[in-house]
């Protein structure tokens, strides 16, 4: 019932493109057709200038409704098992086989579930391997879903009994992972198990609800959805985007792609940072640090996290990237400047010493690496909407994904676009707006970054996100870097100063 009521309030107040231009034209027409007026004041007749006689003494011009070409990009094509291709439909796609996949083993995998929840958690378990195996998972010969050692917790009214249980947990050294059946209690303490596992066990989970999973209607598409998220924290690969023959990155080019962002509580600063680790930009690392909130301490952990990313790209790669592309969240003008000030230098100082640190190398030697340092604004002012003629009348929607604007609406002297990388149906979508802040460019123009290669791996890193089978509004790496963001914030409100990491943490 709550949620059908939730549906209901948001179809009556949420607006559609319709909706919004009509409103706009109703300003407009105001401001363009009220009167001037004759009003007193203290007994002195004064006049009242009309809302467009104002507009025009502050420079604001309300002409007609703007309207220009746009272009929509191609959709990428996804590689599944066995070379088979998906070409998303306006962002959504439907998953195949996963084209890696990892072993499963009776010693490396576990389960945890409250002894109080009315579910056969053992049954559920043994559905849920029976979607690895339709997924073309692989188990070792001996594999036994009934002798998986499942963890059963005994109270969880609390943290601190929840805690005392899992300390009694024992489970092999080595390739762990585990799937947390979270029943009404548990899932208030999702943070606190997440980390645990985590940060002091070292071992990757996957949480799930259990009356979801276990829910008829929907169990089915939610436990595939599932088995695609384990196989990514299982060290496999649900698809692959070939950039190469996208036309994207030419051949033996090296890009690295980071996504950056960063959260300040109580005189500390936390940064998030997740880094490409190979030359097919489908493996990432996620790194986060908690810091004093001054220059010094700063500047050393950007270093740190950094140089990490460089050096972890470098164990897979054939030689020194080509190019590095740092996505930040930012905002409006003024927070760009003051982000690429504090930030964007100390990166690009980072690179003039890895040049000079190798330049007698020669697959190292970092002399035509070039970096980019890119602000995305996530809440742009702009809104794009496509035009539709349906008998005489003119209807407005959303554009479609892959919608790319980058003339007309920006900026003439600065390295900008928009892109909207995804589609809704109901409400009003906000584009992503780029601002590329700083560029190492060549006086060789063949040795610079196509900005349409730059605007389409921008688009084409958006649908690498794995919990959702279509494109997202940002590319996955500035949106991983979010997460552990979003997560490490809850972890510190829940927890209290004794939940703070100075170490990188591993996602």
């Amino acid at each position: 019932n709550r949620k059908n009521k939730c549906k209901n309030i948001i179809n009556m107040t949420e607006d559609n493109p319709s909706m919004k231009m009509s409103a706009i034209n109703v300003i407009k027409d105001f401001v363009n057709s009220n009167p001037h007026k004759i009003i007193k004041i203290n007994g002195k007749q004064i006049e009242e200038k009309n809302p467009y006689s104002l507009t025009k003494e502050w420079g604001i011009n309300l002409g007609n409704n703007l309207t220009f070409a746009g272009r929509i990009m191609q959709q990428p094509q996804l590689i599944f098992n066995k070379e088979f291709l998906v070409k998303p439909e306006n962002g959504c796609f439907r998953a195949g086989n996963p084209c890696k996949m990892g072993i499963i083993t009776n010693d490396n995998i576990f389960f945890v579930y409250d002894k109080n929840e009315n579910y056969d958690h053992k049954k559920i378990f043994n559905d849920l391997m029976l979607k690895f195996n339709s997924k073309g998972f692989r188990f070792s010969n001996d594999f036994d879903p009934k002798k998986v050692h499942g963890f059963g917790l005994e109270n969880t009214s609390n943290w601190d009994n929840i805690y005392l249980s899992l300390r009694n947990i024992r489970v092999n050294n080595g390739d762990n992972f585990g799937i947390i059946f979270c029943s009404y209690q548990m899932k208030k303490f999702y943070e606190k198990l997440k980390n645990y596992f985590m940060n002091q066990l070292k071992i990757p989970t996957q949480h799930i609800i259990t009356n979801k999973i276990d829910n008829p209607k929907d169990g089915n598409s939610i436990q595939l959805n599932i088995v695609d998220q384990i196989n990514i924290k299982r060290g496999g690969l649900n698809y692959n985007i070939n950039f190469y023959k996208e036309g994207i990155i030419k051949k033996r080019e090296v890009f690295l792609i980071l996504g950056l962002d960063s959260n300040k509580r109580n005189k500390k600063i936390t940064y998030s940072m997740t880094s490409t680790r190979n030359q097919y930009l489908n493996e990432f690392l996620t790194q986060e640090y908690t810091v004093n909130d001054n220059n010094q301490d700063k500047n050393i952990t950007l270093k740190k996290m950094f140089e990490k990313a460089i050096n972890e790209i470098n164990k897979k790669s054939p030689h020194s990237p080509d190019y590095i592309i740092l996505y930040r969240e930012g905002g409006n003008d003024i927070r760009n400047k003051i982000l690429y000030v504090n930030e964007g230098r100390i990166f690009t100082e980072i690179l003039k010493l890895y040049k000079e640190k190798y330049k007698s190398d020669k697959n190292y030697n970092f002399k035509n690496t070039k970096l980019f340092y890119i602000c995305c604004n996530l809440k742009s002012d702009l809104k794009f909407f496509e035009t539709k003629k349906e008998n005489s009348t003119k209807t407005f929607l959303n554009p479609k994904s892959g919608l790319i604007v980058d003339d007309n609406v920006t900026h003439k002297n600065k390295y900008e676009f928009y892109l909207q990388s995804y589609f809704v149906k109901k409400g009003i979508v906000t584009p992503c707006h780029y601002q590329i802040m700083y560029y190492d460019k060549d006086q060789n123009e063949e040795n610079n970054l196509n900005i349409e290669n730059l605007e389409k791996l921008s688009f084409y890193l958006c649908f690498y996100f794995w919990r959702k089978s279509g494109s997202i509004k940002i590319p996955y790496l500035l949106k991983m870097s979010n997460i552990a963001m979003t997560f490490y914030k809850k972890i510190l409100d829940n927890g209290g100063s004794k939940y703070y990491f100075e170490k990188p943490t591993y996602i």
